[in-house]
């Protein structure tokens, strides 16, 4: 089947010869209700299988641990900006996304993103679709996998380089009203499960470093995956922006030899 043109968030797996099925889904880390459309459908493949796949495991992070989250050696936004330059981005934060920077500027860039998305949000869900889909299998007694560990995704944070991130940071200070129609254009394409727009408009955003934040991680992705069929049906959910294109997920399943359906 061609994966062409195919608009789905939730796609059923099945190894060769197999008549048990495997679910895959796509999130956006975004944390609005409405975008969780297609969740209690997620919930229900989840009831049907036998294991839940996140990106890694979420039981790992615990509030001690989130200084992975801020720049390393207590620095913060000072040690890498002008004056002049935190100014700016004090000032433009504060009008377009009513963000006290003082408050964050320990943060790494790539986390601050969140934070300005989380200002974009009309009804806030409380938890990322990640996280809600989770616990909900962790109360359903289902074995918990992550397709990465917590320390790769330790390495792909310290992989991308400080000057990169504060240099995206300031792209969005220069034009927000052109970031915030992007999140928009993001969130329209979510609503129509169109994956390949999704996947355009994340990778494009990241430059030299898609190969690190993307195109790896899709290999280990899969391959995790793959293994975790061999041995059992599961449901897993990872970033949209994984799923589609030549190097995505759901072309490299194929390879696999993986049958591939989109659940409508």
């Amino acid at each position: 089947m061609s994966l062409n043109g195919k608009k789905s968030l939730l796609w059923e797996l099945s190894m060769p010869g197999s008549s048990e099925s495997s679910y895959l889904f796509g999130t956006i880390h975004l944390q609005e209700r409405s975008l969780f459309f297609r969740i209690p459908e997620v919930q229900n493949c989840i009831e049907r299988t036998n294991a839940f796949m996140a990106e890694f495991p979420l039981d790992e992070i615990s509030a001690g641990e989130m200084d992975f989250y801020n720049l390393p050696g207590g620095r913060n936004w000072h040690d890498y900006l002008s004056a002049r330059q935190y100014k700016r981005l004090e000032k433009i934060f504060l009008r377009f996304f009513s963000i006290n920077i003082h408050a964050f500027n320990q943060l790494l860039p790539l986390v601050m993103e969140q934070v300005l998305l989380d200002t974009m949000i009309k009804d806030h869900s409380g938890q990322s679709m990640d996280f809600v889909l989770w616990y909900f299998a962790k109360s359903r007694g289902k074995t918990l996998l992550g397709a990465e560990s917590k320390v790769s995704q330790l390495e792909i944070l310290e992989k991308f380089p400080k000057d990169i991130q504060f240099k995206n940071l300031k792209k969005i200070a220069q034009n927000p009203a052109s970031y915030k129609a992007k999140i928009r254009k993001a969130k329209q394409a979510y609503f129509e499960e169109d994956l390949k727009k999704l996947a355009k408009q994340s990778i494009k955003s990241l430059g030299k470093m898609k190969s690190v934040l993307v195109y790896d991680r899709n290999i280990k992705i899969t391959q995790a995956i793959f293994s975790a069929m061999q041995q059992q049906t599961l449901t897993c959910a990872i970033g949209a922006g994984h799923l589609t294109g030549q190097k995505g997920v759901l072309r490299l399943l194929k390879q696999h030899g993986i049958t591939l359906k989109p659940v409508d």
